[in-house]
């Protein structure tokens, strides 16, 4: 499960990535301009965060030895930060976005709801602490992954009514690790998505008659197992 699970959370890493760093840059195109305490939230309870942040991607900067991100400084004296984001975790992304400024947060929430649209000509409307919920799903889900972590039992939170609603899936506030991968429908292109669906369904199928001290299907209520889901998304 784990190893079917981390490729979709990479790419959906890998969106998150690319949209941040482009919607960051069209807003304040200077050199540097991630290290600059003003291009960030107003919202003086993110103070701290901000700071934090800002020391993440100096610190980061500092470390990096015979790369990209060392050309850059040396050549140009900056890294863009779409050179740089390559060498963040999903986590620092995930809190870069957070402290963001509200037009470029919106930005790139805007681009999810595009994207969906795109792949399934359905509209959606995903907002800012839609998409703060998301992301943290998706980086405690990944570190739960990349760390070997039992996954099977997994829960995460939900505080965001909203995306029941829009994913059109009540028993998403359940938490379960299916509630999970229902949400990353809304960041991996359509065709990738089917062929995720269809490796999970045969990856439970699969370990069938393989557990002896607990059966497959109280793994399958565990986890939140949908085979409707599968079915309308294969």
């Amino acid at each position: 499960m784990r190893n079917i699970l981390l490729p979709e959370l990479i790419k959906f890493e890998s969106f998150i990535k690319t949209n941040v760093a482009y919607y960051f840059h069209k807003s304040f195109p200077d050199k540097n301009s991630y290290l600059a305490f003003e291009n960030y939230t107003s919202d003086t309870s993110k103070t701290k965060d901000i700071l934090s942040v800002i020391a993440t991607l100096s610190s980061n900067i500092s470390r990096q030895k015979n790369n990209a991100v060392t050309y850059y400084i040396e050549k140009y004296q900056h890294c863009p930060l779409w050179v740089l984001s390559n060498y963040l975790t999903f986590g620092n992304i995930s809190k870069i976005y957070k402290v963001c400024d509200s037009t470029v947060r919106l930005s790139i929430s805007k681009e999810v709801s595009k994207h969906y649209r795109n792949n399934y000509k359905e509209k959606v409307h995903i907002s800012p602490e839609m998409l703060d919920e998301c992301l943290g799903m998706a980086v405690m889900l990944r570190n739960v992954c990349a760390h070997d972590e039992r996954l099977y039992n997994y829960k995460g939170k939900f505080k965001e009514r909203a995306l029941s609603r829009t994913l059109k899936y009540p028993q998403l506030k359940n938490c379960h690790v299916f509630s999970s991968l229902i949400i990353l429908k809304l960041f991996i292109p359509k065709n990738d998505y089917r062929q995720f669906m269809r490796k999970f369904e045969k990856c439970m199928n699969n370990y069938k008659n393989s557990f002896k001290t607990i059966s497959l299907d109280d793994i399958k209520d565990i986890i939140g197992y949908d085979q409707t889901w599968i079915d309308s998304n294969k």
